[in-house]
This record gives structure tokens, sequence and C-alpha cells, in this order.
């Protein structure tokens, strides 16, 4: 016991430490949601029936969900406290796990740490309200911690070639999870099927178990997409985005594009910049002829950054505000302003040297390149087909925490896979110091602002 806790003592402390900062910090929100939500469980003439019947016909197919939050409002918070402690430490636990496969030069308790604050490195007006906030929690956090749970066995068996009968019982609750929201719906049923062609790539025998976890999603998938609610949800939501009824599909997957990078690319920049220095490191540790590759490595990561921070920067002096708030501005008018048109530009720039980088890696080092370019590709994904969603500019910054939870993944398995180096260390110690400081940041928030930031 005390060998497996010094073992393991990175993830020890955070549990403890994630599990204080939920009981001592965090509470319902009153002005926002949840106090919508109790007031509604704690009526007199409450009923599950009756308001999952409702909600499915007029709102959403997000029944899981909402029965899960009708059912702690109408319990002491303290259990909400517990079960998001327990998510938090189960997904620190599913990237150790996934660190554990490769190879690196970073050590062990140094890939433990990086795990442990995966969920600090991104903005905390993403993290905030996907993980601290009653009512986004179970939208946000639940379904990835059920994607997580939903790729454990596919994981264990890709890369240790076995079947782990607990991990695969748990990856059928993972995908009830993950299916009960629209991006974590779509994402669970791709990586099912995703994992199936690796399966086949790899030539493993293929076990029919796995076809739980494809035949639930399914089911899910129809179930969350088909409800009467969607639909109209849909439609009243679009009263705030007049345009969206007008644009054609091509104007919906630029404004899911656009918007994706304002917040991905031009607020989570320390993401994108760690992102592709590691990327970098693991190309030009795996090129034989270094002096060109260093070059061309050096030129992009110098594009990135410029793109990333100085671009953004521009515009915020210029007086256009942050690049999400352009973005915005200029898809409710229909009219794109100079700025804007430098960030989209700017944007496909990044895009396309973060994608041109990851299919590198996995031409050169598939065991490693291709979980990255997997992770990359979903997150992406997720953040584009917002797009679609008349909501894209009424929910805030939050509906990209499942893009940014991808990417963090994909930067476990890279800090856990590149050789260590001075370039490899500075992008490890820039992570660290940013959630560390975003950990320090949420203490004095949650301690004396009423409504800590929930972008």
């Amino acid at each position: 016991m005390k060998k497996a806790i010094k073992d393991n003592l990175p993830l020890v402390i955070f549990g403890l430490g994630i599990t204080s900062f939920m009981l001592i910090f965090t509470r319902f929100f009153m002005k926002m949601d949840d106090g919508n939500f109790l007031g509604i469980a704690l009526a007199p003439d409450f009923s599950y029936q009756d308001f999952l019947t409702a909600r499915y016909n007029n709102i959403s197919g997000r029944t899981i969900n909402e029965f899960l939050v009708m059912f702690f409002c109408r319990h002491d918070i303290i259990w909400w406290k517990l079960f998001t402690s327990a998510m938090l430490i189960f997904i620190a636990c599913f990237w150790n796990k996934l660190s554990s496969f490769f190879s690196g030069g970073f050590s062990k308790n140094q890939r433990q740490i990086f795990c442990v604050l995966g969920f600090f490195m991104m903005m905390v007006s993403c993290l905030n309200p996907s993980v601290f906030w009653f009512a986004g929690c179970i939208t946000y956090l639940f379904p990835f911690a059920g994607l997580c749970a939903a790729s454990l066995p596919f994981v264990i068996y890709l890369y240790e070639n076995r079947v782990s009968l607990p991990a695969t019982a748990l990856s059928v609750l993972g995908c009830i999870a993950a299916c009960s929201q629209e991006q974590g719906s779509v994402c669970c049923l791709c990586l099912v099927i995703v994992f199936f062609v690796f399966i086949k790539i790899k030539k493993l025998s293929f076990k029919p178990v796995f076809l739980l976890d494809l035949i639930v999603s399914v089911g899910l998938t129809v179930h969350l997409f088909t409800s009467p609610g969607m639909v109209n949800r849909v439609a009243s939501e679009a009263e705030n985005f007049k345009r969206f009824e007008e644009m054609n599909l091509a104007d919906k997957l630029l404004c899911g594009i656009c918007v994706f990078f304002a917040n991905s690319f031009y607020l989570s920049v320390v993401l994108i910049v760690v992102l592709t220095a590691l990327l970098s490191v693991m190309i030009y540790s795996l090129s034989e002829n270094k002096a060109p590759v260093k070059k061309i490595l050096i030129a992009l990561n110098a594009l990135i950054a410029f793109a990333c921070i100085g671009i953004n920067a521009f515009c915020c002096v210029s007086g256009k505000g942050l690049a999400h708030m352009l973005m915005r501005r200029d898809f409710l008018k229909g009219e794109f302003s100079p700025e804007a048109i430098t960030l989209i530009a700017f944007g496909f720039a990044v895009l396309t040297a973060v994608i041109s980088l990851s299919v590198f890696l996995a031409v050169k080092n598939p065991q490693a390149g291709l979980p990255v370019l997997l992770c990359l590709t979903a997150g992406f994904g997720c953040a584009m087909m917002m797009g679609f969603s008349s909501s894209i500019f009424a929910s805030g910054q939050r509906v990209y925490f499942m893009t940014n939870m991808l990417i963090i993944t994909a930067l476990v398995i890279l800090v856990s896979s590149v050789p260590k180096n001075k370039a490899s260390q500075k992008a490890y110690s820039l992570a660290v110091f940013y959630a560390v400081a975003t950990v320090i940041i949420n203490i004095f928030a949650f301690t004396f602002a009423e409504h800590p930031l929930m972008g």
C-alpha cells in the first residue's frame, strides 16, 4: 500500500486536493441556471417522469444529464461535489494509464504531475463553467469522463493486447455518459468506429464484447438527435442569432471553423504553443537531416506564436476586442472586418501547420502519432460542429471544453513520448506554470467573487 502511494504520489495529492477544493469552494450559483433547477426540483409536485418527458419534448434529448441534475438538486450538495471529484480523479488516472504506454525522456513523476495539472491548462473561462459550475459540470465534464471510460478497454487492448473485463463493463457506462450530450455523443460513436479500424489495422482478433459499446452509442445518439425538444431548442435559440436560418451549409461550417479558431487558437494560446513545441521536438528527434528540419520547425513555431499572440494583441489594441468577441460581433452582423479576415487567415495557417505536423508524426511514429492525430481530429471536429448549432454564441466558451480536453489528452501522449531536452523542458515548464497559476487564481476567485469567471 505504501509503495503504491509512493509510486503515484502526484495522483494521491491531486485526489486529496481536488476533493478538498470541491468541498470547500464550490457551491450553487443561485442567480444562474442552478437556481432555476433547484426551484423545479424542490417543488412539492415534482415528478422525474413528468420533468424528463417535458424536457425531451420541449428542450432536448439530454435525458440522462437532466435526470442527474434533478437527482443532485434533490439531495445534499455534497454528493455532487464528491461525484465531480471522482470524475476528475478518474480522468487523471485515465491520462496516467495512457501515459504508461509510451517511453519518452520525462520521468514517471513528471508525467503524473502533467496528468493531474492537465485540467488547469485551459482558460479559466472555459474550465470553470464546465467543471466547477453545477449545471455546466453535468453537461460537459460528465460526457468527457464517459468518453475516457468508453475508450479505456480499447486502449488497453490495442497497447497491451488483452481484454480487461472490468474496463469493458465500465466502458458501457462510459458510452451512456458520453452520449448524454451532442458533442460527446458524436465523438464517442466516431471513436468506437475508429477503434474498430485500429484493431483491424493491428491485425488483432475482434472481440464481440466490444460491439456493446457500438450498440449503446448508436441507440443513445439516435435518442438524442431525434428528440422533438432538440428541434424546438434550435428554433428558440435562433431568435438570438437571426442569420442562422439563412445560412447555408458552407456558411455554418465557416462559422464553426472561425469561432473554433477564436477560442482554441487565440484564447487557449498556451495549449496550442505547447502542442506545436512538443510536436516539433518529436519530429526533430525522428528526422535524419536535422539542419533544414530545424529551420522549418522554428519558422512554424514562430508563425504560430505570432498568430496566436501578436495578431490577437493587435486586434485588442485596435479596439476590436478579443478574437471570440470580434467573431461573434461580425457573424451576427454578417459583415467581416479587416481584423476578422486577418484572424481567419492566420487561423487557417495555424490549423494547416498543426495538422501537417501531426500527420508527419503519425507517419514517422505511428504508436504516438496516430493517437495524437486522433485526439486532435476529434477535438477540432467537436469545435467545428458548433457551427451547426444556433447556440454557438449563446453558451460561451464552455462549449469548447471537449476540444480543450482532447488537446490536453494529445499533450499527455506527447509529454510521455518526447525526448527530454531544452525545448521540451521549456514547453513542459510553461504548461505546468500556467496550470499552477490557474489553480491559484481559482482559489482566490472562488473565495472572494460571487461568480468566479464563467465564460
